[in-house]
């Protein structure tokens, strides 16, 4: 090979190296322009307080750092931890107001709209007796006779007054002012006309439960027996 060839090949491969390196850093140029936008991190604020919980790429150095067991590790505890919270009861969403229940028991408890709406009246001891003695009125006048009626059954619905007379009845028809009273019973017992009848019966009764004695206690049982045993 001659001298002139050499220096040509020479020339060719310098030549070659000039431009692989040049393309080299043009790559290497290309790749640190792209990183920041591909590996970018936000900027964290740093805390001082979960300092040492942090990782070690977000921690600083010579930043001190506080724990929390030694700041409260000599403070007294003022939460007494055997005492138990109790939990918060619960309310019944299906309990209705005690205003609207009210209510309605007031609507509900009449006689109904055929009755005018008429209200429950007050069983007192003296509307009791009262409404005793006129179940019982076949026994107050002989000489009237009403239907049989449950004494021991007691309205619900009713309401009591006072009879005024009208101008077409005479006096003696009507109740002295001196005799009238505020209940039945009061008036029954002033009545000396009826406490005389009354104590006319109650003797007749008396007189002929006690006459006989055993005699009297058979016709009973004899009365008692059935038709088909006589």
């Amino acid at each position: 090979m001659s001298q002139a060839q050499l220096s040509l090949d020479l020339s060719a491969v310098s030549r070659l190296l000039q431009s692989a390196k040049t393309s080299l850093q043009d790559k290497q140029a290309n790749q640190t322009s792209e990183l920041p936008k591909q590996n970018w991190v936000p900027k964290i604020p740093h805390l001082l307080g979960s300092a040492c919980n942090l990782p070690s790429y977000f921690q600083q150095k010579n930043v001190p750092c506080v724990k929390k067991d030694e700041l409260v590790s000599n403070v007294p505890s003022y939460v007494d931890e055997s005492s138990s919270i109790e939990e918060p009861t619960t309310l019944n969403p299906h309990v209705p107001a005690p205003g609207i229940t009210k209510k309605k028991k007031a609507v509900k408890d009449t006689a109904g709209g055929d009755w005018f709406d008429m209200p429950a009246t007050e069983l007192t001891e003296s509307v009791k007796r009262d409404i005793q003695l006129l179940k019982m009125r076949n026994v107050l006048d002989p000489k009237r006779h009403y239907r049989r009626e449950n004494a021991k059954q007691m309205p619900k619905y009713f309401q009591t007054g006072t009879v005024i007379e009208g101008p077409q009845d005479y006096f003696s028809s009507r109740i002295p002012t001196r005799e009238r009273k505020s209940t039945i019973t009061d008036e029954l017992v002033n009545d000396t006309e009826r406490r005389g009848y009354f104590k006319k019966k109650y003797l007749e009764i008396q007189k002929s439960k006690m006459s006989g004695r055993k005699g009297q206690y058979k016709k009973l049982k004899e009365r008692r027996k059935p038709s088909y045993l006589k």
